[in-house]
C-alpha cells in the first residue's frame, strides 16, 4: 500500500531505515557528487554481502569513470567487487516493454524496432521517462520475464529539474491515458515510488550557499508536489576543521599581530583564515539545511583526490550506511 502523502516526508526515521529500502534514488544539483555517492553506497552494500545494482540514465554516463570500468552496458552486468551496473537506453527499454506484452520474441523485436513507432516515441513528451519508470518498477517488483535479482537498486538520477520531471510522469500518465498496459505498469511503479518500504530519495549537496539553496528549493517542491519518501540529506565534500578548538585563541592572537610577522608566515595565516571561513560557512549551511528539512543529515569528508580508489569509495559508502557524522535527524 502506498504511504500517506501527508506523512511521507515527516515520519521519524533512522539512518538504518533510510538505506534499507530496495530502491534508492539519488539526486541533487549537478556537480555535487551524485554518481560518487551511488557507487560508494553500492560498493559498501556489496561488502555487507548484499547484491547491489547501480542504474545510470544515459544522460549521466559517468558511472564507468567513477568505478573505473569503462562505459556501462545497457544490460545489467557484474562490474566490480560484487556491484552490478546498468545503463538505461531507450531502444532496450522499448524492447523490454514490448516483450512484456508480446510473448513471442521475434514479433516483439520487430514491433520495438519499427522506425515509425520509434520516431513517434522519441518525439512524444515523457515517453522515455515513462519507459524508465516502467523499468524501475520491474527491477523492484519483478515481472513475467524478469525475476528479482538485486537486494539494493541505486539509481543515479539527473540533476534536480530533470528528476522532478521524471517523478511527475506517473501523474501525467494517469491524467492523459485511459486504461492500458502502460498506465497499469506506471500505476504499479507509482505505488513503489510512494511506499517507504520500497523507496527512498536521497538529496546530495555540498555545503555552499548556492547548492544549499537549490537543495532547499528541491525539498520544498518534493514536499508540496510529490509523494516519494525522502531518505537522507547527504552533505558531500565537507571540509575538515583545519584548526583544533584549543588552538583557536593562539591563532586569533597571531592574526592580530600578522603585520609584525615574516611574509611567509603571514601567507600561511591567511590560508588558515580562509580555511576556517570555509569550514564555518559549511557548518552554517549544513545547520540551515538540517533544521529546515529535518532529514537525517550525513557529512562526507572532502577527499584528497578527484578520482578516489575503490577502497576509498567503499569506505565512503560504509560511512554513509553507518550514518557517520550524523548532524541532524527527523524529529
Amino acid at each position: 500500500m502506498a504511504s500517506d502523502p501527508t506523512s511521507a516526508h515527516r515520519v521519524s526515521a533512522s539512518v538504518d531505515d533510510v538505506f534499507a529500502a530496495r530502491l534508492q534514488l539519488i539526486t541533487g544539483k549537478g556537480g555535487v557528487g551524485k554518481t560518487t555517492v551511488a557507487a560508494a553506497l553500492a560498493l559498501a552494500a556489496a561488502r555487507q554481502g548484499l547484491r547491489p545494482l547501480v542504474v545510470e540514465l544515459t544522460t549521466r554516463a559517468s558511472l564507468g569513470d567513477v568505478l573505473g570500468t569503462g562505459a556501462v552496458a545497457p544490460g545489467s552486468s557484474l562490474a566490480v567487487r560484487g556491484v552490478h551496473t546498468l545503463s538505461l537506453q531507450f531502444d532496450r527499454l522499448l524492447l523490454e516493454y514490448v516483450a512484456e506484452h508480446i510473448p513471442f520474441e521475434a514479433i516483439a523485436r520487430r514491433v520495438a524496432q519499427h522506425p515509425g513507432l520509434r520516431r513517434f516515441l522519441l518525439a512524444a513528451p515523457g515517453a522515455t521517462e515513462a519507459l524508465t519508470l516502467d523499468k524501475m518498477g520491474r527491477l523492484v517488483l519483478g515481472s513475467r520475464s524478469q525475476r528479482l535479482q538485486f537486494d539494493r537498486i541505486f539509481v543515479d538520477l539527473d540533476a534536480t529539474g530533470h528528476s522532478l520531471m521524471l517523478l511527475e510522469v506517473p501523474r501525467v500518465i494517469r491524467e492523459l491515458l485511459g486504461k492500458g498496459p502502460l498506465r497499469r505498469s506506471l500505476g504499479r511503479t507509482s505505488l513503489v515510488l510512494e511506499d517507504r518500504a520500497f523507496t527512498r530519495l536521497h538529496l546530495v549537496t555540498i555545503a555552499e550557499p548556492l547548492a544549499a539553496q537549490e537543495t532547499l528549493e528541491l525539498w520544498q517542491k518534493l514536499n508540496a508536489e510529490h509523494r516519494v519518501p525522502l531518505g537522507a540529506l547527504i552533505i558531500n565534500q565537507y571540509p575538515v576543521d583545519p584548526i583544533p578548538q584549543d588552538m583557536r585563541q593562539v591563532l586569533d592572537r597571531a592574526f592580530s599581530e600578522a603585520a609584525m610577522l615574516p611574509p611567509g608566515v603571514r601567507e600561511d595565516l591567511l590560508l588558515a583564515k580562509e580555511q576556517l571561513a570555509a569550514h564555518e560557512r559549511a557548518r552554517s549551511e549544513t545547520e540551515r539545511l538540517s533544521m529546515q528539512t529535518r532529514l537525517p543529515a550525513i557529512r562526507l569528508p572532502q577527499l584528497a583526490t578527484l578520482r578516489p580508489t575503490l577502497d576509498e569509495l567503499t569506505d565512503l559508502g560504509t560511512r554513509l550506511l553507518a550514518g557517520s557524522e550524523l548532524c541532524g535527524a527527523v524529529g
